[in-house]
């Protein structure tokens, strides 16, 4: 009588050599695709900590290195697994494993998916996202050498009369950032003010330099968020830092409790976005107005703005620590606190306290891609903010409000 062979575990060695060996040629195809590929911006080649590889016929590469370049930051959301590029006026979202990225045009406020052919990987514990794709979102060209496995990525960084001419298509109007003010007071000469009160602690607000850690500071000022759970704002609140600045301004003058709500319903009422502020529709509404955010006498008082109450700094070298010493006058002047304004990024968020030489923000930067009910930028020195790749002196301006 013959002996009937075990037929379940020959199946099963079989299968098990049949991944051994698809795990194998993995490996092996990786480690290959990876050799010898390097990446040039504008003809500068960029060093990477991490070798591009092949997947797909998809060149992957960890992304940070070659964006920070392109003057973009990058945002890691752990909780989500979401890589977010920004570059002043595009706001691009990925997921891993999600073939659909996001793409959030902060100036007009339009959102679009687009599909692509392969998705964000985990790969050695990195972050691995498609290149070309990514660089033609942001608005670049890139060519592939297969003989030599060059990249060349050629990008302009958005500039401000890039900017100009994005809002110009989409308003027909001048973007009032980039306006010429008409300035109640211009400084014709303007002088570089001499620092009353040198910064004794070793900080800078370079995010690229030595910066040591300050914890937050408790302030009895209001605080919002854009993807606070309560508002319920679209894509999750992304747009809406002015609106909730002017919630949290508006409500530390006044004493009354103004919800970033009440302020887009301001603004959606002359038919736009709640996101888009109508300055002066909000401060009539509240009982509130603008005052210059420092006196005119101030060393760093570089003219206002009327038109949107505007405080610019006297600041020509561009010196962090001028900013800083700016923004201490203004708080002193203005103990509510003062809204800041960046177009750089572009942000808003409001100057609460200065202490020991630092200046500390509640920032109503969005926390994640989910509606949250907690925000840790509360209170915040400028290196824990959203803009933290950016430096204090990029401000464009400062705005103070005054109860009628």
């Amino acid at each position: 009588m013959g002996i009937m062979p075990n037929f379940k575990g020959v199946i099963g060695l079989r299968k098990l050599i049949v991944l051994v060996m698809l795990f194998a040629m993995l490996c092996c195809l990786s480690a290959n695709a990876s050799a010898d590929i390097t990446v040039y911006i504008n003809n500068e080649l960029i060093p990477l900590s991490s070798d591009p590889v092949i997947m797909n016929d998809r060149v992957m590469v960890p992304i940070r290195e070659i964006a920070e370049k392109m003057d973009c930051v990058v945002t890691w959301y752990d909780a989500i697994k979401t890589t977010e590029i920004h570059n002043r006026v595009l706001t691009v979202s990925l997921a891993l494993n999600d073939n659909v990225i996001s793409v959030h045009n902060t100036i007009t406020n339009y959102v679009e998916d687009i599909t692509m052919d392969c998705a964000p990987v985990l790969y050695r514990e990195r972050t691995y996202l498609p290149l070309r794709q990514i660089i033609e979102v942001l608005g670049g060209t890139i060519s592939w050498d297969d003989a030599s496995k060059v990249i060349n990525i050629t990008y302009k960084s958005t500039g401000k009369n890039q900017i100009q001419n994005i809002y110009n298509n989409f308003t027909g109007a001048s973007y009032p950032s980039y306006g010429t003010p008409q300035y109640n007071a211009p400084v014709t000469a303007p002088v570089v003010p001499q620092i009353s009160a040198p910064v004794t602690a070793p900080y800078q607000e370079n995010y690229y330099s030595y910066i040591p850690f300050y914890p937050a500071v408790e302030t009895d000022s209001s605080f919002y968020f854009q993807n606070e759970a309560k508002w319920q704002f679209p894509n999750f609140g992304s747009g809406y830092c002015w609106t909730c600045s002017y919630a949290m301004l508006v409500s530390n003058v006044t004493g009354l409790q103004i919800t970033p709500v009440d302020v887009a319903k301001v603004n959606e009422s002359a038919g736009g976005s709640g996101a888009y502020c109508n300055h002066w529709q909000i401060i009539n509404q509240f009982n509130v107005k603008f005052t210059p955010a420092l006196d005119s006498s101030s060393a760093y008082y570089g003219g206002y703005d009327s038109s949107r109450g505007a405080t610019k700094i006297n600041n020509p070298t561009a010196d962090d620590n001028v900013v800083r010493m700016a923004i201490k006058e203004a708080l002193e002047l203005n103990p509510a606190g003062v809204m800041v304004r960046y177009e750089i990024y572009p942000h808003t968020m409001v100057a609460v306290k200065y202490e020991n030489g630092i200046v500390y923000f509640n920032d109503p930067m969005r926390t994640d891609y989910t509606y949250q009910e907690y925000s840790d930028k509360q209170g915040v020195p400028f290196n824990q903010t959203c803009l933290r790749s950016y430096k204090l002196s990029d401000i464009e301006f400062m705005q103070a409000l005054k109860a009628n």
